[in-house]
């Protein structure tokens, strides 16, 4: 079986990336691993793999924290955006075929070396679009040809746009979120200084390892997720289903009502873009559970579950909307429960997209 990759070795390069069989890269990169001590180069690989002619994609999920907070905060929104991501394929039980790999500058990456065909993966980044509003940017999951980071350096120019810091990329165990055993300091401790080639390497060998979908029902309630969304990009009969070009017009009615009512609780809130999604937002307002002004809590729709960054707050667990509320509202602030359905309302206005 012939397996080849799209990569690069620096942040900035140019098209046309290069391509490998896996085992010509893992071979040139064992031979100058000397450079991914030194921070010369770095692991960035694109979703697309081909394997014996046939195209098919690796998930991926950027996870960054609030880009105006300063560095600490970042971090911890960034841990806890991660955790969030992890309970949802929790709930889905995928969790065990995905890693978390620490960037080293202050987010995340949630890969898997499972491989889908385009249509799954493209139904995958709908998935992601709409079930994880915390996700701030969707670019990485949704560009398929261009190599993105896996491991790199941040001490080194050739991996970093921004201020260079003494960190790099590294796998973090799934259980330092789950069980909110990870702070800001344990990020920084476990990403401070240079990789360790001979670990990097060894990841990489398991990683390319690609595991190909061949059946979604092998996948569980995950798989059952995506043959969901797969089903919506059929009936609606886009070129792509890209959910981040909906009409405007298209944000649920029920936040400014939820925002009045809300008011006449006495329950200060705005409505704001919160990542990619309008939500309750209560940044820089007291989180109506702690009460501290400075913990941005947010709760997004259709459920409005609350989130606040307070690790001792009971919401950094997130709270249903009737217990940090006070307010019964009924079934429309609830999740469809007919056969078959999800959270997906069409889009008045349809184009295409490509």
């Amino acid at each position: 079986m012939t397996i080849e990759i799209t990569y690069k070795n620096f942040l900035n390069t140019p098209k046309p990336y290069p391509r490998m069989t896996t085992e010509e890269y893992l071979s040139n990169q064992e031979s100058t691993k000397n450079q991914l001590y030194d921070g010369t180069k770095g692991i960035y690989l694109a979703r697309k793999v081909n394997m014996d002619g046939q195209e098919l994609y690796f998930p991926y999920i950027d996870i960054d924290g609030d880009s105006q907070s300063p560095e600490d905060e970042k971090i911890n929104s960034a841990i806890a955006y991660t955790r969030l991501t992890l309970e949802t394929l929790t709930r889905l039980q995928i969790l065990d075929k995905f890693l978390v790999i620490a960037t080293g500058n202050t987010g995340f990456r949630i890969v898997s070396n499972i491989l889908l065909d385009q249509q799954t993966y493209l139904a995958f980044a709908d998935f992601v679009a709409r079930e994880m509003p915390h996700i701030l940017d969707l670019k990485p999951t949704k560009d398929i040809e261009m190599p993105h980071q896996m491991f790199v350096y941040k001490g080194h120019a050739n991996h970093n746009n921004h201020g260079l810091v003494d960190r790099h990329s590294v796998i973090v165990p799934r259980d330092a979120f789950l069980c909110d055993e990870l702070s800001v300091s344990d990020y920084k401790s476990l990403t401070v200084g240079k990789m360790d080639p001979d670990s990097v390497m060894h990841h990489m060998e398991e990683f390319l390892k690609f595991r190909p979908v061949a059946d979604l029902n092998s996948l569980g309630k995950f798989g059952k997720t995506l043959k969901e969304y797969l089903k919506i990009r059929e009936n609606i009969v886009l070129d792509v289903f890209d959910i981040s070009k909906w009409p405007k017009k298209d944000k649920p009615v029920s936040l400014d009502a939820l925002k009045e009512m809300l008011s006449e609780k006495g329950i200060p809130c705005k409505i704001e873009k919160r990542g990619l999604n309008d939500a309750i937002s209560f940044r820089g307002l007291p989180c109506p559970l702690c009460k501290k002004t400075t913990v941005n809590a947010v709760a997004y729709p259709p459920n409005y579950r609350l989130f606040c960054f307070n690790s001792n707050c009971a919401a950094n667990n997130r709270v249903p909307f009737a217990e940090w509320s006070g307010i019964h509202a009924g079934a429309n602030l609830e999740p469809s429960k007919k056969k078959n359905s999800i959270l997906v309302s069409q889009p008045t206005d349809l184009q295409t997209l490509m």
